[in-house]
């Protein structure tokens, strides 16, 4: 049941766990990985067969690693102070595609003086995977999808397996 929530409902899921971590660990910033996702057919997909239906869900997909961008940095959240009432305002970055977040226009006071106080990045990588070319008939093309890895999936271990040409399975 939990493999059929976790593969219909991620991200309600994942957020279970991390709670549940909490409640377990008190150590700050430990991340929950999936491994072995093969095992459930449901959720392992080729390249050409994914649809619209797979958005949302938990899938694992088999590939060839053909792209890997240089890393960049994406903000996740900055705080700023008003310089004339000390009011913080978060600002956080709800798109993904988004590297960097604004400074607030104005504040309640009226002030457009903001300081930053504080701010959260974490690394995130382009990858290219592309079907591999035994799993499909003669003539086909080969499909290729983009994917983003972030924080620890582009860490420099990962740099030393990950390597251009490498047989991987993507799951997210």
């Amino acid at each position: 049941e939990i493999c059929d929530d976790l593969i219909d409902y991620p991200i309600d899921t994942l957020d279970a766990f991390a709670f549940a971590l909490q409640d377990v660990n008190s150590k700050p910033r430990l991340s929950i990985r999936i491994k072995n996702m093969d095992i459930l057919k449901n959720s392992m997909k080729y390249i050409r067969g994914l649809t619209s239906k797979d958005i949302g869900k938990f899938v694992s997909i088999k590939g060839v690693l053909k792209q890997i961008s240089e890393k960049y940095v994406v903000t996740n959240m900055i705080k700023f102070e008003c310089a004339s009432c000390g009011n913080i305002i978060h600002k956080v970055n709800n798109d993904s595609l988004l590297p960097s977040i604004k400074k607030p226009n104005k504040c309640w006071c009226g002030s457009r003086n903001f300081r930053e106080i504080l701010r959260t990045n974490h690394d995130r990588q382009k990858i290219v995977l592309e079907e591999d070319y035994t799993q499909i008939s003669s003539g086909q093309i080969l499909r290729s999808i983009p994917v983003i890895a972030e924080e620890g999936l582009c860490s420099m271990e990962m740099e030393n397996i990950v390597l251009l040409g490498r047989n991987i399975t993507i799951t997210g």
